[in-house]
């Protein structure tokens, strides 16, 4: 379907974890009307995501299987594009490595891989009318028969559609007038959508001379001082971590993102004003 310029789509009110919550507020500022702008920001906000799920599965293998965690993380460290971001979440998707999944960041790896009905999943087959919009301006053919429709699918025309409008491939401004709204909708149905953007990120360490645990909640547009008396299963190494839901299992992260230094730089290199220094 062909959705009307009045049903332009907002991201969710609920607090994302903090780098997606600095996206969100960036994209905000920029709005739909500012062409090339608009798209490059849509773009980067697609890629906090991506690299937001890639490290959340890996994680969740590493509770298991540090061997197979660590061959995923030096893949992503020599990756040299979104492709292979996208690549790795595929293969954590996979029967050989989902099985070293946690049970709870399992349910991730079900909301990629789950096949969609129009009448139960609208937003999806949503999304992919849009982006056959766009590639359609593009003078691409169709992109999905509608058949077997996944997130995984999604998430391989998005890379794809990002690979083809960047650098030599960028576009004209006539093409952003006219497809940065249709753009704009599958991104944000997909980043409302995604589990990973409900997820609690904290940033927990040992400080004074006690080494009492101290903790922060990277949530929101500022990284805020929570009580450690509210959390259950506290993990006892430095580092980032996040949770599934209220009192899940702490998931560690600090190999993937630069510790003590929570950034949004470390998941896109966008702007270095996204770094978010957490202190104690």
């Amino acid at each position: 379907m062909t959705l009307d310029k009045c049903e332009l789509l907002k991201l969710n009110d609920h607090k994302f974890p903090l780098h997606l919550a600095l996206m969100k507020k960036r994209l905000e500022n920029v709005g739909v009307d500012a062409s090339a702008d608009t798209w490059m920001t849509l773009s980067y906000v697609f890629e906090v995501l991506l690299k937001t799920t890639a490290i959340c599965l890996i994680s969740g293998i590493g509770k298991a299987s540090q061997d197979v965690a660590y061959a995923l993380k030096h893949a992503l460290i020599h990756a040299d594009g979104l492709g292979t971001w996208e690549a790795i979440i595929g293969d954590c998707c996979s029967q050989s490595k989902a099985g070293y999944i946690s049970r709870e960041v399992r349910t991730l790896v079900e909301w990629l891989t789950r096949k969609r009905r129009n009448d139960q999943d609208p937003w999806i087959f949503d999304s992919v009318s849009d982006l056959e919009q766009i590639f359609s301006v593009m003078g691409l053919g169709p992109v999905s028969d509608g058949r077997k429709l996944t997130v995984l699918k999604v998430f391989t025309l998005l890379v794809q559609l990002r690979n083809k409008t960047k650098g030599h491939g960028a576009m004209s401004l006539e093409f952003y007038e006219a497809t940065n709204f249709y753009f704009w909708n599958a991104v944000v149905r997909i980043v409302n959508e995604c589990p990973v953007s409900k997820f609690k990120w904290y940033y927990i360490a040992k400080r004074g001379h006690k080494k009492e645990n101290k903790a922060q909640l990277l949530e929101g547009l500022q990284p805020k001082f929570i009580s450690v008396d509210s959390l259950r299963n506290l993990p006892a190494g430095k580092g980032i971590y996040f949770q599934t839901h209220e009192n899940g299992i702490f998931f560690a992260v600090e190999e993937m993102l630069a510790s003590p230094h929570f950034s949004a730089t470390s998941l896109c290199k966008y702007d270095r004003n996204l770094s978010i220094k957490c202190v104690f």
